[in-house]
């Protein structure tokens, strides 16, 4: 029975082994603090251990073997860094956490080629845009600007040659395809104009449903870095902007139709990107597609988020609101109000970026309201005391049904996040759904202009 026993346990043990894989470190300047290590994953990151370095800065940190991807390696409330785990069992000396030079990777084939290929990448594009500057001065030197020709070219083929020779079952050849894409993408859009097909054809060429992406922490990067590349590029041209930022949003969500939590997640961020950059076409593009796609079962507030753009979109008519009880001015409901325009803001006492620009249509609301504009804000507060200290300056009117996100009027106007703005005719007819206060104010100049 003993030796079963030993046996089992010996069994287990190496069974255990087998399924992790040891990182050890040595951060001097980390003596005594906790270190995590967590796998990057969509859309949250997964925390794989942490441990406390001892008083001269040894750790241990594991990893499950399954993993292959980037991670992040952080140093509580100091510093972290990406690290690439694939089956390796590694060290990482840390002298200086103020100098990244100074980080070294020991046994680690994945992340020595990922220090080798960005420094190297960084190398190239410093030659390259001294080489790109001197070209155009030797004109009149045939030899010496072939000579500096020459050798831009060999820059351009140096780092490709390196990928080259690197292992193609390496997660450092994936990674750094994608660093240099994410790179590439903008320097084009500043000094090398003429490379963007190429650019288009890398990024629309990538499957973005592979598990290698997703493990990258590259996902939104890669796609917000096209949509700039995108505009740059094309410029005043809305329509061809429009058509290539939607080629790339059916491409990611075909590519994503069979992980509807991970597009759930991708489409949200992409969403308020392109809001943020006012592409509205894009991001209602965006919305309905996902709307439309029978695999994705949308949670609450994914569904709000999409159906402003089914429910509420522009020129459609909004819902009338019933205040709980009359507001300001003896108003029962929204349509009580006749005002040539009205402007209906979701918010709450306890909303950061509502205490940063409510403030602001407070300094415009004068001339707002010259104007025949009328402010309502709809408050998502649960606590009658936070709302009442909360509206006390508002020169507007404000109401709250104390429900917060399960409030009708939230509800009804599809509000995923405070502040929500619609403005709106007499009627109640969405104009447009204002980002901030300046966008209100440079679409109330136009208005004015009418």
């Amino acid at each position: 029975m003993k030796v079963l026993c030993f046996i089992l346990l010996f069994v287990s043990s190496v069974s255990i082994a087998q399924s992790q894989h040891v990182i050890s470190g040595y951060f001097p300047q980390a003596a005594d603090k906790e270190i995590r290590i967590s796998g990057i994953g969509i859309p949250d990151n997964i925390e794989f251990a942490s441990t406390k370095a001892d008083a001269k800065g040894n750790f241990i940190l594991t990893y499950p073997s399954g993993y292959v991807g980037a991670s992040i390696l952080e140093i509580k409330d100091t510093k972290s860094v990406i690290v690439l785990l694939n089956k390796e069992n590694f060290e990482i000396n840390w002298p200086d956490l103020e100098d990244f030079s100074t980080l070294k990777f020991m046994h680690s084939t994945e992340n020595g080629n990922l220090s080798h290929g960005l420094e190297l990448y960084q190398n190239i594009e410093a030659k390259k845009s001294g080489l790109t500057y001197l070209i155009p001065l030797y004109s009149g030197d045939p030899s010496s600007e072939s000579f500096l020709k020459n050798d831009l070219k060999l820059q351009n083929n140096l780092f490709r040659l390196f990928l080259d020779g690197l292992p193609s079952n390496s997660y450092s050849l994936y990674y750094l395809k994608l660093r240099k894409l994410l790179s590439d993408m903008s320097l084009t859009a500043t000094r090398y104009p003429e490379q963007f097909l190429d650019n288009k054809k890398t990024l629309l060429d990538l499957d973005f449903g592979d598990k290698k992406m997703e493990r990258s922490g590259l996902f939104i990067d890669l796609l917000q870095g096209y949509v700039q590349l995108v505009e740059n590029f094309y410029g005043a041209d809305l329509e061809k902007v429009k058509i290539d930022i939607n080629s790339l949003i059916g491409l990611v969500l075909k590519n994503l139709k069979a992980d509807p939590l991970i597009l759930q997640d991708v489409a949200q961020k992409m969403f308020n990107f392109l809001e943020k950059r006012s592409l509205f076409s894009s991001s209602e593009y965006l919305a309905l597609s996902i709307l439309d796609e029978s695999s994705c079962q949308l949670d609450e507030k994914h569904t709000a988020l999409f159906e402003q753009y089914r429910k509420m979109a522009t020129g459609m008519g909004a819902s009338d609101i019933v205040f709980p009880e009359p507001i300001k001015g003896g108003y029962g409901k929204l349509s009580d109000i006749h005002s040539k325009y009205k402007l209906v803001v979701f918010g709450a006492s306890w909303c950061p970026k509502c205490t940063e620009e409510l403030p602001k249509l407070k300094s415009y609301y004068d001339n707002w309201k010259k104007e025949g504009l009328e402010i309502v804000f709809v408050s998502l507060d649960t606590d009658k005391a936070a709302f009442m200290d909360f509206i006390k300056d508002f020169p507007w009117l404000s109401s709250c049904d104390y429900k917060s996100w399960q409030g009708k009027p939230v509800i009804d106007y599809c509000v995923f996040a405070t502040p929500t703005m619609y403005l709106m005719d007499k009627d109640q007819k969405i104009l447009a759904k204002p980002i901030s206060a300046d966008h209100l104010e440079a679409l109330m100049k136009l208005y004015m202009l009418k």
